[in-house]
């Protein structure tokens, strides 16, 4: 047998696959390898003894959503690693998937939309691929299931969870959903939104720089929970910064709690993108298919169509264009530019775009 060790359990006791049930940890009541768990009580401190005894996580205890509140037993103090306020943020960011889920649910019973529609679906498409299919694949455990996981203080680390950890749901549903907001927000920036002003937001002329930073403030609090047909270039970088903020964490903290390890968030995260890149172009079919309903019920009166192509895509044919919107000359409207793939007059652009600037 193998006497090389990883914290305090042998190698020979590590994770194999398909091996009992290894997804949970050796407290539980569910371990079935009694052989295994008192071989790893022979390298643990008389404390962690009497918690595996009594079937008690070491680590803290498992809230709902798959998180783990990393705050060890009493008895476990100065042994594993204790809570602080990093980790309490990384409990607070585990939970921003289920919040963001809830508020698509809500707004899709109070709008009852397309755009709301197709939101809900992706979120229990990919929590479906993802927990009844993959993570029943892969079957790999979460970090210290074993007691096998130190962290740089050298204290036992672990997770608390019960189910298995590859891919991370989290890390999906995080990157799924900013890539996502990113598509459809990038396809909605239009160049002359504010007429003449191409990067800003509108301001009335001599606005201080207080003011403006104020302004650029509130965009920050109300754009990111909005449905907005066209953006300017500064709402662009406002709304697409925020969801960054709110997102991107998501999969770090997971880490930190222990919930999962980097090769389980790297998957999910690729898992969450991969697929979400798949239901972004279903989406722009449905789209283009399906624009002649926009602002129409659909499915027996049940749904309106309100998941519209930016209003400057399309021509009175349907046909994607260049056209652009100019609120303050030619009545509200300047001219089209037809565009299709493959075939683009960017000397025609230039001069139309020359004409209104001067």
């Amino acid at each position: 047998m193998n006497s090389t060790s990883i914290g305090a359990v042998p190698l020979s006791q590590t994770w194999r696959p398909g091996v009992g049930t290894q997804c949970r940890g050796i407290w539980t009541q569910a371990w079935s390898d009694e052989q295994a768990l008192r071989n790893v009580k022979l390298h643990l401190e008389e404390p962690l003894q009497r918690l595996l005894d009594s079937h008690e996580c070491p680590y803290g205890w498992r809230l709902p959503g798959d998180v783990t509140w990393p705050s060890p037993p009493t008895d476990a103090e100065g042994m594993v690693a204790a809570l602080d306020m990093f980790k309490i943020i990384a409990v607070f960011y585990s939970y921003v998937p289920y919040l963001l889920g809830f508020k698509a649910f809500c707004v899709l019973l109070v709008r009852r939309g397309t755009r709301q529609l197709a939101v809900v679906l992706w979120l229990l498409s990919t929590l479906l691929m993802n927990e009844v299919i993959l993570k029943r694949l892969w079957r790999e455990p979460r970090p210290g299931t074993m007691l096998q996981v130190r962290d740089a203080a050298g204290k036992y680390a672990g997770s608390c969870l019960h189910s298995c950890g590859m891919p991370s749901s989290h890390s999906a549903l995080a990157m799924g959903w900013f890539v996502q907001i990113f598509l459809d927000a990038s396809y909605r920036v239009h160049p002359l939104a504010l007429g003449r002003k191409t990067q800003t937001i509108a301001l009335r002329p001599g606005t201080g720089a207080f003011e403006k930073a104020i302004k650029c403030l509130r965009l920050y609090l109300w754009l990111p929970w909005i449905d907005v047909d066209i953006v300017t270039h500064t709402e662009y970088v406002v709304y697409m910064s925020a969801w960054f903020l709110i997102l991107m964490p998501v999969p770090f903290m997971r880490v930190v709690l222990y919930d999962h390890t980097c090769s389980q968030v790297a998957v999910g995260a690729g898992v969450g993108i991969v697929f979400t890149l798949f239901w972004w172009r279903v989406v722009r079919h449905m789209q283009r298919k399906y624009h002649g309903l926009e602002g129409r019920p659909v499915f027996h009166q049940l749904l309106e169509h309100n998941y519209k192509l930016a209003t400057f895509h399309l021509n009175g044919a349907g046909d994607i264009t260049g056209e652009f919107f100019d609120p303050e000359s030619n009545g509200g409207a300047m001219p089209r530019i037809p565009w299709s793939p493959g075939r683009h007059d960017d000397d025609a652009l230039l001069r139309t775009v020359s004409s209104v600037s001067s």
